[in-house]
């Protein structure tokens, strides 16, 4: 039988069809093989449209700055399916990586605060979001380029001198997306996706089962 999407382990969302739930009307009449192969098929589509769904809804945000293929790496699909096991023991996970970020993603900026007494040298602090302004060392804390590339890094000294310094994290994904609301609203927008893919995935099974025996 099958359940609507919903919140499994922290940074999950578990596509299931370990219990009945909502949707347990829609299985009335059905044989037992069209169940097996609809939940399947349902579980695997909707792990596509739903990974994509997340990918845009975190990006939408405008939290954290990340490319679409960066995050594909942070949001994954786990495929659990198999039309020739029971419904019961079928399921998809959709994960959200626990991975602290490169804490310049959220935002950074440089601002100048004045200059220095000594040296003349502009003094400047960096300034982050919402999200990663509690992971931010303060007066401690500035901004380097990242290689030949246009990614920058956050770093800190954290001794009396120059060095060392140490590369400064932020939250995770799967932190943002409990922090913004983005997880409530794509388990919604899921569970919209599983009922509507089941109904037509057990449509498409029991005619094809008919069209079958008739032959």
């Amino acid at each position: 039988m099958a359940t609507k999407p919903g919140f499994g382990k922290a940074g999950v969302i578990t596509i299931s069809s370990k219990s009945a739930g909502n949707l347990k009307h829609i299985f009335e009449g059905y044989d037992a093989k069209v169940i097996r192969q609809a939940t399947a098929r349902t579980i695997k589509r909707t792990l596509v449209s739903g990974r994509a769904a997340a990918v845009s809804e975190m990006r939408s945000k405008r939290m954290l700055s990340m490319k679409s293929s960066t995050m594909k790496t942070r949001i994954t699909k786990h495929d659990h399916s198999n039309a020739r096991e029971p419904a019961g023991s079928q399921y998809g996970e959709i994960r959200f990586s626990g991975r602290q970020e490169n804490l310049a993603r959220f935002q950074a900026k440089r601002r100048v605060v004045g200059k220095s007494k000594l040296t003349g040298a502009s003094l400047y602090t960096v300034t982050v979001n919402a999200l990663g302004q509690p992971y931010l060392v303060g007066a401690k804390a500035f901004m380097v380029q990242k290689g030949k590339g246009k990614d920058k890094v956050i770093l800190a000294r954290v001794g009396k001198g120059r060095l060392p310094v140490e590369k400064q994290l932020g939250p995770s994904i799967a932190d943002v997306a409990e922090k913004t609301g983005a997880m409530p609203i794509l388990v919604q927008r899921i569970a919209l996706r599983y009922e509507k893919e089941m109904t037509t995935n057990l449509a498409f099974y029991s005619a094809r089962a008919i069209a079958r025996a008739t032959k």
